[in-house]
């Protein structure tokens, strides 16, 4: 998956389990969902997909949190977790135990004519993303219950988080999904990019636009006590 793909998926985990009663910030989750992919910019010490995409740094990572803010810091534990043991699952394969183990783990994908071609597997995961964004618009504009990242109901500081780590992961991201398609020359990536391209743009206009036409009384996107 993509961004908005791991953001959807961070979103559907904290709406549709009894963590939906926590108040958490919705900015801050999404930022959580795609902590892992930081691992662009160290990719001249470790490759992607290795120990920022293992069960291993993160329960290590979160530990303390859990110890010092005990149940109001589980969103963010599982929106990070989403990122790995749902998302790159279903699209990849990554080593949930890295550090103790290689062992990888992924669903088998019978569809791909020929899963050795990486080309194959970018333009599912591209796939996977538009359908996971279309669900999201299905889903919010019923619930209407998104509002818009201008509409003062987050906490400023909590967007510019979000903004920050997704600077960093874009920044890294891009940079090597930029060499990868220049240097293969393939159709298949033009469209797989192209299909990313347009889904990341709906994701984020949703966002910006909101669709919650009700008032609150209390930020969303309020102070962790």
């Amino acid at each position: 998956m993509f961004f908005a793909g791991h953001m959807i998926l961070s979103y559907f985990v904290n709406r549709s389990s009894w963590m939906n009663k926590i108040t958490y910030s919705l900015p801050l989750i999404f930022a959580a969902s795609i902590l892992p992919d930081t691992d662009f910019i160290f990719s001249p010490f470790f490759p992607h997909q290795t120990i920022t995409h293992s069960l291993t740094l993160w329960v290590l990572l979160y530990a303390p949190l859990l110890i010092i803010k005990k149940w109001k810091i589980l969103p963010y534990f599982a929106a990070t977790l989403s990122h790995f043991l749902i998302g790159d699952v279903i699209t990849g394969d990554p080593p949930l135990l890295y550090g103790l183990s290689d062992q990888t783990f992924g669903l088998p994908k019978p569809w791909l004519p020929d899963p050795s071609v990486p080309e194959y597997g970018i333009l599912f995961r591209a796939i996977v993303e538009a359908i996971m964004v279309l669900i999201f618009m299905i889903v919010i504009i019923y619930r209407k219950d998104i509002r818009s990242f201008f509409s003062g109901a987050y906490d400023v500081r909590h967007i510019l988080v979000l903004g920050i780590v997704v600077f960093v992961v874009f920044l890294g991201g891009f940079r090597s999904d930029v060499v990868y398609v220049l240097s293969a020359h393939r159709e298949i990536l033009y469209l797989a990019y192209g299909i990313v391209g347009i889904s990341e743009i709906v994701f984020l206009l949703f966002l910006l636009k909101g669709t919650s036409k009700t008032q609150i009384s209390e930020r969303i996107g309020q102070k962790l006590e």
